[in-house]
């Protein structure tokens, strides 16, 4: 038996039971004003953790996203349902097996595990702990400190720093992409000759967000102005002098930068994030429109697309002029758990929503949303249904356009008010 056989037959025989049964426990744990279908008063006497956990550790070793996913929600479980401390420390080691270092310490740092936990490991534990804290680490050269990373972020961070190269990097939401390119960024601009950088962020809101995030991580430095202002000055000033500039843009405001410089704009580096969306109709065509413009003027420009678990991106990297190496990062590899959930009204009991959840092409009930109030149209039972399961932290609703947003958002404020 292969390693692969043997990694299905874990999932699909050995631990499925008990995998669906902590999925269960796990996303009732995490919804407001449930009914569970699946209750468990015993947890040790139901479930053999040292065998789950050897399960998810072995799981963690593989290649496929399946694999780790299960991993990952064995993690997750030992870690957020009422379990004993040994179970949780394990349960954290597990996911920093998985390259899971920020969420062993978000466990920490919410109290769901204890504090310290290193000076409760054996010697020989340590010494693992500190190897894979090492090896999935990357070194921020602008100040000398050692960033913990995942799989993935451990792969764009060598494929950027490649010199002269084009970058196309994929992988999941939640996997780190933003936080570690802006990172990769800053220490770019910090340690080399580049003057003049470029994001682009698909929206305005995204643009200010992504300021704030600069302005954060620079701290206060000098160095590096960052603007999200499309203006001539700026760019001149920071040719002519030693102080550094990231603009950030949305494609719109590119354009109206190469307008006041009449095209004569040389940029070192140009990271377009929401990189798929070049596809779209209408604003896509200004985005490709904009990347080429600004690649024609600068002759030695770097660019890096950045896109959420895109096919083929390897596509965004056509345009590369001839001898610029192409470099591709696509990972699948899951960094939290994703959970697709199905209301349904219980039949003529309209404050009753039955949840199930989608696992592959099945779905398994997760319980009874009991929502106080009767909701009259699909708009009031989508605001009811999420101001219920969200009670604790609130829920991300997505809607068709802003009107129906402000709409959405009024409900789930009167829901929120009449309780």
């Amino acid at each position: 038996m292969s390693a692969s056989e043997f990694f299905d037959w874990l999932v699909s025989e050995a631990i499925s039971a008990d995998v669906l049964k902590l999925t269960q426990l796990t996303v009732a744990s995490e919804i407001d004003n449930l009914s569970a279908s699946f209750e468990c008063e015993d947890l040790e006497a139901e479930f053999d953790w040292e065998r789950l956990l050897l399960a998810g550790s072995m799981l963690a070793k593989s290649e496929k996203r399946g694999h780790k996913e299960v991993a990952l929600r064995v993690a997750t479980a030992a870690i957020s349902l009422n379990t004993r401390s040994v179970v949780k420390d394990a349960g954290a080691i597990l996911l920093e097996k998985l390259s899971n270092h920020r969420s062993a310490e978000l466990a920490a740092e919410r109290n769901l595990i204890a504090s310290d936990r290193s000076s409760r490991l054996g010697a020989t534990m340590r010494l693992e702990a500190y190897r894979r804290k090492f090896e999935n680490s990357v070194l921020i050269k602008s100040d000398g400190s050692w960033l913990n990373v995942n799989e993935f972020q451990r792969e764009f961070w060598k494929g950027a720093s490649s010199d002269g190269s084009w970058l196309s990097a994929s992988a999941p939401t939640a996997s780190g992409k933003t936080f570690l390119v802006l990172q990769w960024l800053v220490d770019s601009m910090g340690t080399s000759k580049k003057k003049v950088a470029i994001y682009l962020a698909p929206t305005r809101a995204l643009v200010t967000e992504i300021s704030n995030s600069l302005l954060k991580i620079l701290n206060g430095s000098e160095k590096i102005e960052v603007s999200s202002l499309p203006l001539k000055e700026k760019y001149l000033s920071a040719i002519s002098s030693e102080k550094k500039i990231v603009f950030v843009f949305t494609q719109e405001r590119l354009h109206l930068l190469a307008n006041g410089l009449d095209d004569q704009v040389d940029v070192d580096l140009l990271i377009v994030d929401e990189a798929h969306k070049i596809g779209d109709h209408h604003r896509g065509v200004i985005l490709q429109d904009a990347i080429e413009r600004i690649s024609r003027a600068s002759t030695k420009i770097k660019i890096i697309f950045v896109s959420p678990a895109t096919q083929n991106p390897s596509e965004l990297l056509e345009d590369a002029p001839e001898g610029v190496a192409r470099i591709e990062v696509d990972s699948d590899i899951p960094t939290v758990l994703q959970n697709v959930l199905l209301a349904d009204q219980v039949p003529r009991k309209p404050k009753e929503w039955g949840l199930r959840l989608m696992l592959d092409e099945e779905t398994v009930p997760i319980g009874v949303l009991n929502l106080g109030n009767k909701p009259a149209g699909v708009k009031k039972q989508l605001a009811f249904v999420a101001a219920a399961a969200g009670e604790r932290g609130g829920t991300l609703v997505y809607c068709n356009g802003a009107a129906e947003a402000e709409e959405i958002a009024l409900l789930i404020r009167l829901r929120t008010h009449n309780q």
